[in-house]
């Protein structure tokens, strides 16, 4: 099992993302199992995020080497002799601890230790691990659901507009009284301003649905297909 939280930093605001990845290995000596682990986790069993993943600067991280059986439960001393060692030796990061077949590994930035924030990112980064290890949150984005936008084609008019489970969707999440929204634009238009700014798909979505791009990656991301044959022509993220 490999546990692991981190604080990011979009540049506009901070949260914090945790994985829970099943190794499918027998942990016996986890501090030699450190950098094949952090090469190849395992499969993504749960996870739970305030930032959508990717681009982020890492503030702080906790990593947790354990073997897949693992339960919250059986990570309280190894939680509680790891915070007593920060407490006590400040100056100890990064820090690494092996307790039997179990190792905790938890670092920040030198701007963030300097500010005092190593301490209470250390409890944060274990109270959301340990959340995602006993509760196994699967986002939708995990399961592939996500939003499908459908573009169409009239004349030079590009048009694209959400599917009806797909409107359903966003209209739940921002309320009852949620047009349909839907983008036209001309195709030449779309290729001038394009070979101008570089590609506007991202732009269209947000605009389509009323949903920041974090947002859309928490509703499963978005993918657009060619109407009618059901092309996949994009997919975010």
């Amino acid at each position: 099992m490999f546990l692991t939280a981190h604080r990011v930093d979009t540049g506009q605001r901070q949260g914090i993302n945790a994985f829970l990845y099943q190794s499918g290995r027998i942990i016996d000596q986890p501090d030699l199992e450190l950098a094949a682990l952090e090469r190849d986790p395992g499969e993504l069993a749960a996870a739970a995020c305030d930032i959508a993943p990717g681009q982020n600067d890492v503030l702080s991280y906790l990593d947790i080497i354990a073997n897949d059986g693992c339960q919250a439960t059986d990570l309280t001393q190894l939680r509680a002799s790891s915070t007593e060692v920060l407490r006590n030796e400040p100056e100890r990061l990064p820090l690494l601890l092996k307790s039997g077949n179990q190792l905790v590994r938890f670092g920040c930035t030198i701007g963030h230790h300097q500010a005092g924030r190593h301490l209470d990112d250390y409890d944060q980064l274990w109270d959301r691990a340990l959340a995602v290890l006993a509760e196994r949150p699967v986002p939708s984005w995990l399961n592939g659901q996500s939003l499908i936008i459908l573009r169409g084609q009239v004349g030079d008019q590009l048009i694209y507009e959400l599917d009806e489970a797909s409107f359903k969707r966003v209209k739940a999440r921002k309320g009852p009284r949620w047009p349909q929204h839907r983008f036209t634009v001309d195709v030449f238009d779309q290729m001038d301003i394009e070979s101008m700014h570089g590609d506007i798909t991202e732009s269209i979505i947000t605009a389509i649905t009323g949903l920041g791009l974090d947002d859309l990656k928490d509703m499963g991301g978005v993918t657009i297909l060619h109407r009618p044959t059901g092309t996949e022509l994009y997919r975010y993220p």
